[in-house]
């Protein structure tokens, strides 16, 4: 009789680990996939403030440059040709320079507690 009860009691004992253990496990998943959520939303955010940072940057030395040269198209010619040089070192670089950065961050943000 005794032994019964101790072989229900460490069943009863197991169900619960099993049970808290797979809670623990959703719980963490959940707050891993909010932390890389959050990073991705925040992370595009920046992003796109940056990007109108660089256009109004931009079109500021543009017209600058197309005022110091005389005419109304030449600093926007300049300004174009430094962005197809950057395009054109970016592809070339693409691998070192982008995705292998962008998969470690990644990483980590999935494995960091």
């Amino acid at each position: 009789m005794q032994e019964e009860n101790k072989i229900e009691t460490l069943t009863e004992n197991l169900k619960d680990y099993v049970g808290t253990s797979c809670e623990l496990f959703k719980l963490e998943a959940i707050e891993r996939s909010s932390t890389v959520a959050a990073g991705l939303i925040s992370g595009f955010f920046i992003a796109l403030f940056g990007l109108l940072l660089l256009l109004f940057i931009s079109l500021a030395v543009a017209f600058y440059i197309s005022n110091c040269c005389g005419n109304n198209y030449c600093g926007f010619i300049y300004v174009s040709g430094f962005y197809l040089l950057l395009t054109i070192l970016l592809l070339i670089g693409k691998e070192k320079i982008i995705d292998k950065q962008l998969r470690n961050k990644i990483i980590q943000k999935i494995f960091s507690k």
